[in-house]
């Protein structure tokens, strides 16, 4: 049994190499719950972990590893109790866990009101390269495959983060066109044409190696060269836009450091900055053609975190225009939709900007 959440992966794995690779964002669900371990059902015991669990879900909320550091925020953390919607308890093995749901809506509007950001729940996939030396020296590769605890740190850190970040498989496809040496070096390049098979929208290249009595961790994030049809393009130049470099004291601690600081990247990207005025922009959706889809455009459009409202400007047979109010920068609001690929980017030759069609 054990054996079938890799087969799962394997099967979807070959779908995306048996047709057109088109890059897709993910959606990270329960951004807005939590769980952690307790030792009792005390009151006491419960409401110190509510307090926890509510710094948990704003940092995945906000997507900065510091918005604790806000003081109106911390401020509404000792009364953490009144954001809560329900929890209960449950059983893992000898374990009492207790998990908790709070108000998406009360939430959102406290950090908006604190000037924080707010990042949605639909993100960009990232596929981590990493090799490390081992205690001996020897290099490897961190994969899905692995049964260690440092993938599983990785994993249990990137869901507290909220980044829906994968990893390779590292099988017999994978090391036929790349070695270790190549993500060592960091060669994007050549990394880029086996992560294809992957579908992410970016991928980190990084390294953790021995420098003295410490380990020194060094990272570049890439976003992935896509053509006009959000699909992977391998005649292009990958382009780093993001890297880092950190001296730690050991390689689970460089893992951490490498799943937050890379987070914090991707949400200054794509969260929404709640400190900018409202803006205003208009774009046309060229083929909705019933009632079901003009709702479902609305739905979708009001649904964005970054969206204040919506109003239909003018409609042409199935051309419809709307204008949208929105917080945060411009730029960010239309890279939040490319991910999603609801709104799909008309063709180049268009003159116009912000040509849509809905993908239905």
């Amino acid at each position: 049994m054990k054996k079938i959440p890799h087969l799962i992966y394997c099967f979807v794995l070959f779908i995306c190499l048996t047709s057109s690779i088109q890059v897709m964002a993910k959606q990270v669900d329960n951004l807005y719950r939590a769980q952690t371990e307790v030792v009792n059902q005390s009151s006491k015991v419960r409401n110190e972990a509510i307090k926890r669990l509510f710094a948990a879900v704003l940092i995945k909320v906000s997507g900065k590893s510091a918005v604790m550091d806000n003081v109106k925020v911390m401020e509404a953390a000792s009364n953490a109790q009144r954001f809560l919607t329900d929890f209960n308890y449950l059983r893992d093995g000898s374990r009492l866990l207790l998990r908790v749901s709070f108000n998406e809506t009360v939430i959102d509007d406290l950090l908006k009101s604190n000037g924080v950001s707010i990042w949605g729940s639909q993100r960009p996939s990232v596929m981590l390269w990493l090799a490390y030396e081992n205690e001996n020296q020897r290099r490897q590769i961190v994969s899905e495959s692995d049964a260690t605890v440092l993938e599983r740190l990785i994993k249990e850190q990137s869901q507290q983060r909220g980044l829906p970040l994968l990893l390779p498989l590292w099988d017999l496809d994978d090391q036929m066109q790349l070695s270790t040496t190549d993500i060592w070096a960091l060669f994007g390049d050549k990394v880029a044409q086996v992560n294809q098979r992957y579908a992410s929208n970016y991928m980190i290249l990084s390294r953790i190696g021995a420098q003295g009595l410490f380990k020194r961790l060094d990272w570049a994030i890439y976003k992935v060269a896509t053509n006009g049809s959000n699909q992977f393009d391998s005649g292009m130049t990958q382009k780093i836009v993001g890297s880092g470099s950190e001296e730690v004291e050991s390689i689970e601690q460089a893992m951490r450091v490498l799943v937050n600081q890379s987070t914090d990247f991707f949400a200054s990207q794509y969260s929404v900055d709640t400190t900018e005025e409202q803006g205003k922009l208009e774009f046309v959706v060229n083929n909705i053609e019933s009632l079901e889809q003009f709702v479902g455009v609305t739905n979708y459009l009001n649904a964005i975190k970054a969206v204040e409202s919506v109003n239909l400007v003018s409609s042409i047979g199935s051309r419809y225009t709307f204008s949208v109010r929105f917080l945060g920068n411009k730029l960010s609001l239309i890279d939040g939709i490319a991910l999603e690929q609801k709104l799909i980017v008309q063709p180049m030759f268009t003159s116009e900007q912000n040509v849509y069609m809905w993908h239905r």
